[in-house]
């Protein structure tokens, strides 16, 4: 069954820690971006990685010219376990992020979740997935909000996914479980820690991902 990822798009440490402590059983991975990592520094992805014992992943969408991106992913990867990047400013700059990754995970955005993905994205989401698959990166991000696109980029890269726009963009989980394996993630933001109560929330997604993915 596919693995639960949290979103972890929040500015403060502290309330950070709070909404780890309550989903961390329900949880497989984080994804932490610029949200908490500009006030706090990289190091705070290190802090999550010790209190939790959680694979952590950088989401800082690199897109940059291919010796800027090695700094960043030398950098970040002291800590994160994974980096996602950009393939829109071409190969060199991906293969220089893969050049320094080593054992670590680099992820490759196709499609993003967003209707605004739509203008530019979109149209080229499909070589994006075969540069993907070309250069042999760990995963790919395809939108859980277009079921359709992310089959066919999942297909099409031969990679297993990472997948944003579940339920606070609309995306499903009863519509996307089936193109989903083992090897996959379903990512959870807002819908987790925005909710007054985000254990109950994450536990019933778990649930939900283990309760269709067993009917299937």
């Amino acid at each position: 069954m596919p693995k639960l990822m949290l979103a972890l798009d929040v500015e403060d440490k502290e309330r950070a820690f709070k909404i780890l402590d309550e989903v961390i059983d329900y949880i497989d991975a984080i994804k932490v971006g610029y949200p908490l990592v500009l006030p706090y520094g990289i190091k705070i992805i290190k802090e999550i990685k010790e209190r939790y014992n959680k694979e952590v992943i950088a989401d800082f969408k690199v897109a940059d010219i291919p010796s800027t991106n090695e700094k960043i992913a030398k950098i970040t990867l002291k800590y994160a376990d994974g980096i996602i990047v950009h393939g829109f400013v071409g190969e060199e700059s991906v293969k220089a992020v893969l050049n320094t990754a080593k054992d670590k995970k680099v992820i490759l955005v196709t499609e993003m979740s967003h209707n605004g993905a739509e203008q530019f994205l979109k149209p080229i989401a499909e070589e994006l997935a075969l540069l993907a698959k070309k250069l042999n990166v760990n995963y790919i991000v395809a939108p859980a909000t277009k079921p359709d696109r992310l089959k066919k980029l999942k297909e099409t890269s031969q990679k297993p996914v990472i997948t944003p726009g579940v339920i606070a963009q609309g995306g499903k989980i009863e519509d996307i479980i089936d193109i989903l394996d083992d090897n996959d993630y379903i990512i959870v933001g807002r819908a987790i820690y925005q909710n007054e109560n985000p254990k109950e929330v994450a536990k019933s997604i778990k649930e939900r991902i283990n309760a269709n993915k067993n009917i299937n």
